[in-house]
């Protein structure tokens, strides 16, 4: 597969602080579309980027599309190890029971709606609530808003 250009580790002579260096055209576009806080090197097929998390995670998805040549192979591996993040492993699935909403919620609910809630709060409001038209996701949502202390700000589609 063919390469667009070249990463490697370099000591930037202007700010003395180790960086990512770029090379080669395609690859420079996309990086600078990625990563704002590249700056220019000695020319403009050669950009140079901050050592930090965030650069190398940009980095490393820019590699995985357009492919370089890692002319810093050790040091690129030892930051690829370093920043290896585990998956959350996913909770275990409790059994839904009948909430109650909190007080400021004046409406009724049925009880599928109140199974709804309960999945709400069980969830931390990490969730996606979708059925079928006219069976009350927005209700369940409000009545969710109404039981959750800090569930501000909301956005409701």
């Amino acid at each position: 597969m063919k390469n667009f250009g070249t990463l490697e580790y370099v000591l930037d002579k202007y700010s003395g602080t180790w960086t990512w260096k770029i090379t080669g055209v395609r690859a420079i576009m996309m990086v600078s579309k990625l990563i704002p806080k590249l700056w220019y090197g000695d020319g403009p097929n050669e950009a140079i980027i901050p050592d930090d998390a965030n650069s190398i995670k940009q980095i490393k998805w820019i590699s995985e599309k357009y492919p370089l040549e890692i002319l810093s192979k050790s040091i690129w591996q030892r930051k690829m190890s370093a920043k290896l993040i585990k998956k959350p492993r996913s909770t275990k699935t409790e059994k839904l029971s009948k909430a109650t909403p909190g007080k400021q919620f004046q409406g009724k609910l049925l009880n599928f709606q109140k199974e709804g809630l309960d999945f709400l709060l069980k969830s931390s409001g990490n969730a996606l609530l979708a059925d079928e038209m006219g069976l009350g996701k927005t209700v369940q949502t409000l009545a969710y808003i109404a039981s959750e202390k800090q569930a501000l700000p909301v956005l409701v589609v």
